[in-house]
């Protein structure tokens, strides 16, 4: 099925958004360009731009590879202020030693730098999203945003989807993400 001109416009605004999201942000300005040009922005943050809900928790930024994660590790350990904290999954929330992302200080953008699973290509990574509504993808060399009309729909609508690549059940999914998204006025869609 095709995207209508609508949809198009609303992809296209929700890429510039994102851009200028991304560009104000005060520590997006610390990244290494070469480093950068090997990641992406990818999960639930456009299902919130695409609806233009005000509301969302924040931007994920992933590694393409693992030099560049490591690198950019890197450059964070050179900051002398440390205005970032680790954050641990939404599985272990707890616990503290469990490092899932790098945050920064009244920043929303995320870096991934959890470990197997979570650096790669965005056909690889994503293969590990529970939802299709977090399967959009923008790439930061290309200034590409990929999104297909099955995500936009889930988007849009508020369909909790599986993802069919994950391999994830009703039964096996997070549960702190599912009645996150629950709580939050989705509705179970087609596989679940």
């Amino acid at each position: 099925m095709a995207f209508s001109q609508n949809e198009i416009e609303n992809i296209i605004r929700t890429k510039e958004t994102l851009k200028a999201l991304l560009t104000d942000d005060q520590y997006w300005l610390i990244y290494n360009k070469s480093i950068m040009s090997n990641c992406f922005v990818a999960g639930g943050i456009f299902a919130s731009l695409l609806r233009q809900d005000k509301q969302f928790n924040d931007i994920d930024v992933y590694f393409r590879d693992y030099n560049s994660r490591e690198a950019m590790l890197n450059v964070f350990s050179h900051i002398p202020t440390k205005p970032f904290s680790a954050v641990s999954t939404e599985k272990e929330k707890t616990s503290s030693s469990t490092k899932y992302a790098i945050s920064f200080t009244n920043s929303r953008v995320s870096y991934i730098v959890k470990g197997d699973g979570f650096c790669g290509s965005p056909e690889t990574i994503k293969k590990n999203f529970d939802f299709v509504h977090c399967l959009a993808h923008y790439c930061l060399k290309t200034d590409k945003l990929s999104i297909s009309k099955d995500t936009y729909d889930a988007c849009m609508n508020k369909w909790l989807i599986l993802n069919p690549a994950s391999g994830f059940t009703k039964e096996t999914v997070n549960k702190y993400r599912l009645d996150k998204f629950l709580n939050s006025d989705y509705i179970w869609r087609n596989n679940a």
